[in-house]
């Protein structure tokens, strides 16, 4: 008896090893199966031009046709590839160093050459979108509305908030903060590009609210915590953030300006992505280093221009 008894558990055991191999040989061939189908977002047409992508209600043909520019006349060099063996070889103990350095629960006083207000606006960059790991937001987003400051003349003010879960320490960034006056009532509309046939939205021109007569003055605002920003780099204006400009307005860009509208469609915004776009931006014709090059160069001229590690 003992020994039949053995011989069924051993038969059993047999049979679940069978049973576990066939089933994780089935998954793996319907997974290889489905990453081999080609995706509908990438399917060429006979004229090379990508199937529409589904309408999730940021696409509309009545917002205004942007007609500014939206990127400075007076170009910088091209961008160099970088030399990664001198990279690692200059930079190593830099980077090591820096990583390894604690982070300071005070943050250090900074230089602003400029106590005045600006005469146009304020860009008030509060946040990237809530999953955003530090390149998307330091970087991506931030180059995305540092351009759209310079392309309707507006000051940019960066102090992040809490809503970027990835970048924001509570232990850290959530001490102090401070209040400033401002004029309040005004927007971030919306605009489309011409050729494009669809109308996909990304930020537009400043506008007042709906149901907006006219701006309130000597508005409070209220900053919480430490911003984020300036404990890894210096600020991008020399805007002081405490002081009261009452006849200047302030915007913000909300959720849907910035995802999907800085993510996936304004034209002027670097993509490190190929997905999620519209087809002019997205032109699936190029090559990927062809497609890459003058994002590349107009985020390093934003980045000359305003990001700078402490």
């Amino acid at each position: 008896m003992v020994v039949v008894s053995r011989q069924r558990q051993h038969q059993r055991r047999s049979w679940f090893r069978l049973f576990h191999r066939k089933c994780a040989a089935l998954l793996f061939l319907l997974i290889t199966w489905d990453l081999l189908q080609p995706d509908d977002d990438f399917i060429l047409s006979e004229n090379t031009e990508t199937k529409p992508i589904p309408n999730i209600q940021f696409t509309n043909l009545n917002v205004t046709v942007a007609t500014w520019n939206y990127f400075p006349s007076n170009r910088l060099q091209s961008v160099r590839e970088p030399n990664l063996t001198s990279l690692i070889n200059d930079d190593y103990q830099f980077c090591q160093e820096f990583l390894q350095a604690p982070l300071p629960t005070t943050l250090p006083p900074k230089r602003r050459t400029s106590t005045g207000c600006p005469t146009k606006g304020i860009l008030h960059i509060q946040h990237g979108d809530v999953g955003g790991a530090s390149a998307t937001i330091f970087f991506q987003y931030m180059i995305g509305m540092l351009r759209w400051a310079e392309q309707h003349g507006y000051t940019p003010f960066v102090h992040l908030n809490d809503h970027s879960k990835v970048v924001y320490d509570t232990q850290i960034h959530s001490i102090g903060g401070y209040t400033g006056r401002f004029q309040a009532g005004m927007e971030i509309g919306w605009a489309r590009e011409s050729q494009d046939p669809l109308g996909y939205i990304f930020p537009g021109k400043p506008q007042l609210q709906p149901n907006q007569e006219e701006l309130q003055n000597n508005t409070l605002f209220h900053f919480k915590g430490t911003g984020v920003w300036e404990h890894y780099f210096e600020p991008v204006s020399d805007l002081a953030p405490n002081i009261n400009c009452s006849s200047t307005p302030v915007v913000t860009m909300n959720f849907h300006h910035i995802l999907p509208g800085l993510h996936s469609q304004a034209p002027w915004v670097p993509h490190g992505w190929r997905y999620w776009m519209p087809p002019y931006i997205q032109r699936r014709d190029l090559p990927m280093s062809q497609w890459l090059q003058p994002q590349r160069q107009n985020a390093s001229e934003i980045v000359q221009r305003y990001i700078r590690f402490n």
